[in-house]
């Protein structure tokens, strides 16, 4: 399992973004969903858990972050893949584009 980002600036003047996050290899029955997101300079946190649904055919599934802000001092974000029992199985810190 392998997690990326792809960080895209939405607004310039106010520092606001979204992160696509894409998670590879989740088994069949599965799909992921953001979970929590904290900031502790200086790195922006985004917590991904893979949850159980029967009709989900698993494999390669893309999630938006939805939009945050993007505060002083903060370089990168990372994500934090865990299974369905809270055990991390997968991470990524991507720092944000000069």
């Amino acid at each position: 399992m392998t997690v990326s980002q792809e960080l895209t600036l939405l607004v310039a003047a106010d520092k606001s973004y979204d992160n696509s996050i894409t998670v590879t290899d989740v088994p069949k029955e599965q799909f992921i969903a953001l979970t929590n997101e904290t900031y502790t300079e200086p790195t922006r946190v985004f917590t991904v858990q893979l949850m159980n649904l029967q009709q989900s055919d698993g494999g390669t599934m893309t999630i938006g972050s939805g939009l945050f802000v993007r505060e002083d001092g903060e370089t990168s974000t990372k994500v934090i893949v865990l299974d369905t029992s809270g055990k991390q199985v997968a991470d990524n810190t991507t720092d944000y584009p000069s």
